[in-house]
């Protein structure tokens, strides 16, 4: 039997990709300092989401002592993402920590794919088969299904992934564990497993530490800097 195999543009895409986006220039331009300090203005999320799904520009306001003078741009579908380093003045209160970013990823890009991911995990808990939703950084989600209780992975580059388990089975497992490591140690953000009422996701909190990959590696999972884990109800 073939496969499925297809790919949507979502809001859940959009939102995963462009804050892949704006934490790729933060990262990528970061030497030295609180990173999870860090201020980012998207100013309207929503109307953002609309003005990359519509084609236009979005502009992101970043500070942080490393990004003065700083203006960096992403491909994001036919639209563009772009981040200029701003003065903490400029940004004011309206300013939201890369922490938050961070934290909010999952939840955020989870929240808005909710039907999307409930008919999926649905499905899985008829069939058993799972499917593999994999968030990349041009704002597309690739949905593949796989095989009774296990998808693979291909090569595609990922912002993001999450996969679905048959209800009420939303704890990740070893292997799970071992591909989100794999995952964030190319920074991609959050691994998680969706049922149809429930979520688990291990997310990247910052830059992933070499003392928590050799943890993780070796089945320590608590005490944990950059590497999160929390569960979702919806």
């Amino acid at each position: 039997m073939v496969k499925r195999q297809f790919e949507r543009t979502t809001y859940g895409s959009l939102y995963a990709a462009m804050i892949g986006a704006i934490l790729n220039v933060v990262e990528g331009y970061y030497e030295s300092g609180q990173l999870l300090s860090a201020l980012v203005d998207v100013q309207d999320e929503r109307g953002a989401l609309e003005a990359l799904r519509s084609g236009n520009e979005v502009r992101v306001r970043a500070y942080a002592p490393w990004l003065k003078g700083v203006e960096e741009e992403a491909t994001i579908g036919s639209s563009r993402v772009i981040v200029s380093g701003v003065s903490q003045a400029e940004i004011g209160h309206g300013g939201k920590s890369l922490q938050s970013l961070y934290l909010e990823a999952p939840q955020k890009t989870i929240y808005y794919d909710r039907d999307l991911l409930k008919g999926l995990a649905s499905e899985t808990s008829q069939s058993l088969v799972e499917f593999m939703i994999i968030y990349t950084d041009y704002g597309s989600a690739v949905i593949i299904e796989g095989e009774r209780l296990r998808v693979s992975v291909p090569e595609v580059r990922s912002i993001a992934v999450l996969h679905t388990h048959p209800e009420p089975h939303c704890v990740l497992s070893r292997k799970d564990v071992e591909s989100g490591l794999e995952l964030m140690m190319v920074r991609g953000l959050f691994m998680g497993a969706v049922t149809v009422s429930c979520a688990n996701v291990m997310l990247r909190v910052g830059l992933l530490e070499e003392e928590d990959l050799l943890k993780i590696k070796s089945g320590e999972l608590g005490s944990l800097k950059s590497v999160r884990f929390s569960s979702l109800l919806y």
